[in-house]
């Protein structure tokens, strides 16, 4: 009876993100043009999800992938094996070039390398939803290498990035840390934003503020059906000057 409930909420949430939420988000991108860029960067590919988004607005988009899950990640490899333009990083990205401890969650979609609030109500709500404990949730860890979004564009001679999306449960301010230098080539950044307690040390206004100090304008915001996340996306204003 948990599994089955749990993967009715799983299916729920798919089918919402698919249909309703994707469709707000590709909406968007047709409106600003941006499904005319050459290269995305996605920070958290799980699986795939968004990548086959962005193939869907562009087939032709060059996609660099990222995703720190080693079981994700061999599941993208066979599922991407045949596309060229298609290139996957089984590393995770942050404000350091290091190495990380990786909470995996029994919901592969939300694990993280972020500190987690152990007596967050929600936390405690999401458990009982997939019929676990909150000790219980993330129940393993893996040991990931780390880059910066800064070192990757510079080692791999990038020059002009027209999609950075951010999905990292909570460590997304760290990732903005290790692409600060970048900012400039960088058009418009999708990110998730958080409203629960769940993680510890995280503050959504810190990104947000962290984006507008960086010359990134708040274009529109995407809150998900009934959840308490978002996505927003962030313009580089010099691309709006030259409009």
């Amino acid at each position: 009876m948990k599994f089955l409930l749990e993967k009715i909420v799983s299916c729920v949430i798919d089918l919402l993100d698919k249909y309703i939420h994707m469709r707000k988000l590709s909406n968007y991108l047709i409106q600003h043009n941006f499904q005319k860029e050459t290269i995305v960067l996605d920070v958290g590919t799980h699986k795939g999800e968004y990548v086959d988004f962005f193939l869907r607005l562009n087939k032709n988009f060059k996609i660099y992938s990222f995703e720190p899950q080693k079981n994700q990640f061999e599941r993208l490899k066979f599922k991407y094996k045949n596309e060229n333009n298609i290139f996957l990083n089984n590393i995770g990205i942050g404000e350091k070039k290091n190495y990380l401890e990786m909470k995996i969650n029994i919901k592969s979609s939300t694990s993280t390398f972020s500190k987690i609030n152990y007596s967050s109500n929600y936390l405690k709500f999401k458990s009982k939803i997939l019929g676990t404990s909150t000790d219980k949730m993330y129940y393993m860890k893996e040991k990931v290498s780390m880059q910066t979004i800064d070192n990757f564009i510079f080692e791999n001679n990038l020059k002009n990035i027209g999609i950075l999306k951010i999905c990292a449960m909570g460590f997304e301010n760290k990732v903005l840390n290790g692409a600060k230098k970048s900012l400039s080539k960088i058009n418009v950044i999708l990110i998730g934003f958080h409203s629960h307690d769940m993680y510890l040390d995280y503050d959504s206004e810190q990104a947000h503020n962290f984006l507008i100090e960086n010359n990134f304008v708040l274009s529109q915001s995407f809150k998900f059906p009934f959840m308490n996340w978002e996505h927003r996306a962030y313009i580089n204003k010099s691309l709006i000057e030259k409009k």
